[in-house]
């Protein structure tokens, strides 16, 4: 963060003070001072808003994103649960496969997510515990209705680990960062009819900062499994410690 911060109030003072020895004047009309006014707030204003709109949909983005895996860890865990109450003995190679299954997601997908990838041992676990139930020769009505539930369950895991990989691999366009940084530094042209005084470089360098936060939030929350804001597989890692042990 503090790279990037600096960075922008670096390129900032630069736009500024070419602008400034290329086109100021010691007599400065009135007139320009008020037209430049103008401009700063106008090109402020799209600025903020392209700004606003693309952070928060990053972060409606980040909330779906995290509600899908609670979502896939208490499917999983419902699936379990399931397979138990359909019969111990029946169901136990594929509820091994389920705790292999989080065990791969935990120790080797979430890693993998940073690249936009998934586990293949996972993706056999799951196949292993699909295959089983499909196995399953149900009797009952309620053997019936709960492979049934199950097989509903190990599908919206795999709709749901594919929701995971998209959004690993949703990029911010560059047309964006063009817009942004290019609004950025055009804020520094209209303020070259203000004087380089402490209180003005202060201000600038204050809006340069601000900007540059932004920029960094932006960029290491566009990938939710890489990075400082990263979502963490605490879902799956409860179900390793707590709910599984007393069910194995």
């Amino acid at each position: 963060m503090a790279a990037v911060s600096a960075a922008s109030i670096g390129a900032m003072y630069a736009v500024y003070f070419t602008v400034r020895a290329v086109a100021a004047r010691p007599d400065m009309p009135e007139q320009t001072r008020s037209m430049a006014d103008t401009v700063i707030v106008r090109i402020g204003v799209l600025h903020a808003l392209i700004l606003a709109l693309v952070f928060a949909e990053g972060q409606s983005d980040f909330t779906e994103l995290r509600g899908n895996v609670a979502l896939e860890a208490t499917t999983v865990l419902s699936a379990y649960y399931d397979m138990e109450r359909y019969g111990p003995d029946e169901t136990q190679v594929p509820r091994r496969a389920l705790v292999a299954y989080v065990q791969h997601v935990v120790d080797e997908e979430w890693e993998m997510l940073g690249q936009g990838e998934l586990s293949a041992h996972a993706w056999a676990d799951w196949a292993t515990a699909l295959d089983a139930v499909l196995d399953l020769d149900a009797q009952t009505p309620r053997q019936i209705d709960l492979r049934r539930e199950v097989l509903t369950g190990l599908q919206a895991i795999a709709e749901l680990r594919e929701l995971r990989r998209i959004g690993a691999t949703k990029n911010i366009h560059s047309m964006f960062w063009m817009v942004a940084i290019g609004g950025f530094l055009l804020i520094a042209v209209p303020y070259h009819v203000y004087r380089p005084s402490k209180q003005n470089l202060m201000l600038l360098g204050t809006y340069a900062l601000f900007n540059g936060i932004m920029f960094y939030v932006i960029a290491t929350t566009s990938n939710p499994y890489d990075g400082v804001a990263a979502v963490e597989p605490a879902h799956f890692q409860r179900l390793l410690d707590v709910e599984f042990p007393a069910h194995i």
